[in-house]
């Protein structure tokens, strides 16, 4: 639990508390994990995770783009260097388990992305996402597709 409880606060620094920060919060579902590390990684069709966004080029949010999640055995965060999740874009990232098993210099892609609307600005209220993530959360071979609604935090 105090793993679990580590990196919900690694996500929580993440977003900033008293900076001008733009970022939403949401859920997101595993709509397909094909394939045998997919199976082996524990992720199938169903899981969902409690997910945080923090998109590049927005108020004081930097260069980066951020995209965490929390489920609840693990958490993960992504970062798109200089850029936003898309297409052929790439991420570095961390992930920790209840267990304390953690790995960093985590990486992998974004073999489709789309999102809705297609663009955002500090006001826009909601985001959905569709996306799939090669590596999910440091399973290597395992790509996921997940599909994200968020709601913008004040």
């Amino acid at each position: 639990m105090k793993s679990l409880v580590l990196a919900f606060s690694v996500l929580l620094a993440m977003v900033g508390s008293a900076s001008a920060k733009v970022f939403w919060w949401g859920e997101a579902i595993v709509v397909a994990a094909p394939g045998s590390e997919c199976l082996a990684g524990g992720h199938f069709v169903g899981n969902n995770v409690r997910a945080v966004f923090q998109p590049s080029g927005l108020s004081d949010n930097g260069a980066d783009s951020w995209l965490s999640f929390v489920g609840t055995f693990h958490g993960a965060s992504l970062r798109v260097v200089n850029n936003r999740p898309g297409p052929g874009k790439t991420y570095t990232g961390v992930r920790i388990y209840i267990s304390g098993e953690h790995a960093t210099g985590v990486t992998g892609g974004f073999s489709s992305f789309v999102m809705t609307p297609a663009t955002i600005t500090e006001t826009s209220r909601t985001i959905f996402i569709r996306t799939s993530i090669t590596n999910w959360l440091a399973t290597v071979g395992c790509t996921a597709t997940i599909e994200a609604s968020f709601i913008r935090q004040r």
